[in-house]
């Protein structure tokens, strides 16, 4: 067959092969974003605190990490408090984290709060990004990813090729 048709062949193969790993891809992302404009917009709270005696993470990180897989610890300014991340036990989804809260005045540790009982559509919401990076199907999830960005590219590449080719001739 003549290079054009060639062309219009792998155009056409290519992007009914990648077709399904596309649409979950559209619909996770698409879910992603209308969930992040969902998301109240709140402007930044700036008030003057005095200065609080400030507690030492260390030894209560380190107590909790002797329980647990410490994952990572996010401190709040404003609430004054930090967030440790855990490992989760039982993850309903890919990545999930427990996590403990500890106040960063006067010490105090929240009992810990498990992934596993989040509610329905805080689980639905936490399998969008694995769901969308590939993570969840490990190693060969992102491999279908990686071959799916490239079969994309050459969905593209084709198509451009085949549109100069098409204004060449007129």
């Amino acid at each position: 067959a003549p290079l054009r048709r060639k062309l219009y062949d792998i155009h056409r193969v290519v992007g009914v092969a990648l077709l399904p790993v596309l649409i979950v891809l559209s619909v996770t992302g698409a879910a992603m974003t209308a969930r992040g404009l969902s998301a109240k917009i709140k402007a930044p709270i700036v008030q003057k605190v005095a200065r609080a005696p400030w507690i030492k993470l260390d030894p209560l990180v380190a107590a909790i990490a002797k329980s647990a897989e410490v994952k990572e610890v996010r401190f709040n300014p404003q609430t004054m408090q930090a967030r440790v991340l855990l490992v989760a036990e039982n993850p309903p989804w890919p990545g999930a984290t427990d996590s403990v809260t500890i106040s960063l005045t006067s010490a105090a540790v929240s009992p810990i709060r498990y992934a596993a009982d989040s509610k329905l559509t805080q689980k639905i919401m936490g399998w969008l990004y694995p769901l969308h990076s590939g993570l969840v199907f490990g190693s060969l999830g992102r491999l279908a990813l990686l071959i799916t960005a490239m079969g994309l590219l050459l969905i593209i590449g084709c198509g451009l090729w085949l549109w100069t080719l098409r204004i060449s001739r007129k």
